[in-house]
């Protein structure tokens, strides 16, 4: 909220630098929820590529890890015993 509120000295946030680029006249009005509780970084940075990818969204705030296409197209998990 410090960001959103005050976004021209933290330029280094997502948000602040969303309302910077696409509200700048005005300051965002939004809501968030958690969507999931993960047990390791890779967990929740996969689950979360998932989610930017099935978004119907036209703009990416993620920054750091900026992709043109997700790392995993398709995971197919088989049971297979072996002989």
């Amino acid at each position: 909220m410090t960001a959103i509120n005050n976004p021209e000295r933290n330029r280094h946030n997502a948000f602040a630098r969303h309302a910077l680029e696409h509200h700048p006249q005005e300051t965002p009005q939004f809501t968030m929820e958690v969507i999931g509780k993960y047990r390791t970084p890779l967990e929740r940075q996969i689950a979360e590529g998932i989610e930017i990818y099935n978004s119907n969204s036209n703009i990416t705030m993620n920054s750091k890890l900026d992709h043109y296409q997700p790392a995993f197209h398709r995971l197919i998990f088989t049971n297979q015993l072996a002989d």
